[in-house]
């Protein structure tokens, strides 16, 4: 499924994850300059894959699997893993302005 990585509200870039909440493919970058800086560093350097790095911030967002209580959140929400959690809140994290949005198309005129 598609979805832009969002600061706030900047699109910094497409990006497809799959049923197993893997960055899979980065479609355009839209501004580099709202980047997670993790990201930004790995486009610069080009020491480590831009999906490998962008995966590494995004599946370390997620709640740790060593916090208290965390099988019990993730029963009552009825999902399997942090990961999964971190796509259903739309990669919403309180320690940074980061989110993903999906990408709607709108089509005009008549079906």
């Amino acid at each position: 499924m598609k979805y832009f990585l969002m600061n706030k509200n900047k699109k910094v870039a497409l990006i497809e994850i799959d049923s197993d909440n893997t960055i899979t493919k980065i479609y355009k970058i839209i501004d580099i300059n709202y980047a997670p800086l993790s990201f930004k560093n790995a486009l610069e350097k080009k020491d480590i894959s831009n999906i490998k790095a962008l995966n590494e911030w995004f599946k370390g967002r997620g709640i740790p699997s060593w916090r208290k209580d965390i099988e019990d959140l993730l029963e009552k929400l009825n999902i399997t893993s942090p990961t999964e959690l971190l796509n259903k809140a739309y990669g919403l994290s309180l320690s940074d302005q980061y989110w993903i949005k999906e990408e709607i198309k709108i089509y005009y005129g008549k079906i």
